[in-house]
């Protein structure tokens, strides 16, 4: 007797590990560890860092200047190097944290789409520069979130349901496409700037920049290290759109946007001002790539989606 063919898993709702609660003294325990990795161990050696890059006396030589390039790109680094160290150190699974390459394919055509619907936040960038405000004061910020909201309803409220076969194989049969897309899209800032004559290496850098380390190293420290760090401790009794997930998408987009706010301050030196409006957009960020990750139970489409703000800030940088 003929068996009948396994449905392959849906897109909305891959196969991953239940998470139930854990006990509060556990939370608190997850909370302080994730806490301490961010803002002591990685604000610690990134403060270092900074530190030495900033002390150097400026110099002349462009070997010399090359060298300064690479400590500030150890910075992003961090992004990936201390979680893998932590995971690791703690004997716990890298693709449980992200890494999982089973669901790739898929993973990348979600991210992708969901990159097309963040273009919303570049329409909001423009409108910045168009009226002269600026995200780091209120409406200049509440024009950026309402693009954001904007780009979330699309990703995720509005976008057509379709059956998980379907888009398996619209998935697999357009991935080629996207290994020329993707690669096109990040070098059109570099073509446009020399169409223009407006190129330049910080340029380059900027948009390699965005979309390995601000992408996925970020995604992989926030949403592959902290979200799944706190999903084993809080659970994921919730469920959205045939998303499961928990506090920990709330919790690490909070620290997610505690972070940017603390770009303009430092915490070792007291210094600076908290740029507290950055922090809400990049909060409605964070609940966005966070269920990406949920989605896909990997750290791909999130990545994708982030890192390609690359395009976007590129093209920024020529205007």
């Amino acid at each position: 007797m003929n068996e009948e063919p396994e449905e392959p898993e849906d897109l909305e709702d891959p196969k991953e590990p239940e998470f139930p609660a854990q006990s509060w003294s556990k939370q608190i325990i997850a909370l302080l560890e994730v806490i301490c990795v961010r803002f002591i161990i990685y604000g610690g050696i990134a403060y270092f860092i900074i530190s030495f890059i900033e002390t150097t006396p400026p110099i002349d030589n462009p070997i010399d200047n090359q060298k300064i390039i690479l400590l500030q790109y150890l910075v992003g680094l961090l992004w990936f190097l201390i979680p893998t160290v932590i995971i690791l150190l703690f004997g716990r699974s890298l693709k449980e944290y992200g890494w999982d390459t089973s669901n790739f394919k898929i993973s990348v055509h979600v991210g992708f789409r969901a990159f097309l619907c963040l273009l919303f936040t570049n329409l909001g960038y423009l409108l910045l520069l168009v009226f002269g405000l600026s995200y780091l004061a209120g409406w200049g910020s509440l024009l950026l979130s309402g693009t954001f909201i904007l780009a979330f309803l699309f990703i995720f409220i509005f976008s057509k349901k379709k059956k998980s076969n379907d888009e398996r194989d619209k998935a697999n049969a357009e991935f080629r496409n996207y290994l020329i897309v993707i690669p096109l899209l990040l070098a059109l800032p570099m073509v446009l700037s020399l169409i223009f004559g407006q190129y330049s290496n910080i340029l380059l850098l900027t948009v390699i920049w965005q979309f390995i380390f601000s992408g996925f190293g970020e995604e992989f420290f926030f949403r592959g290290y902290i979200q799944t760090r706190l999903n084993v401790a809080f659970g994921k009794p919730y469920r959205f759109k045939n998303i499961s997930f928990g506090p920990a998408i709330f919790i690490t987009a909070f620290i997610f946007a505690i972070t940017h706010v603390l770009n303009t301050f430092s915490i070792f030196t007291w210094e600076g001002t908290p740029s507290w409006w950055w922090g809400l957009f990049t909060f409605i960020g964070g609940i966005i790539f966070g269920l990406l990750r949920e989605q896909t139970n990997n750290i791909y489409a999130c990545g994708l989606a982030h890192g390609m703000e690359a395009v976007g800030e590129g093209i920024g940088f020529l205007l």
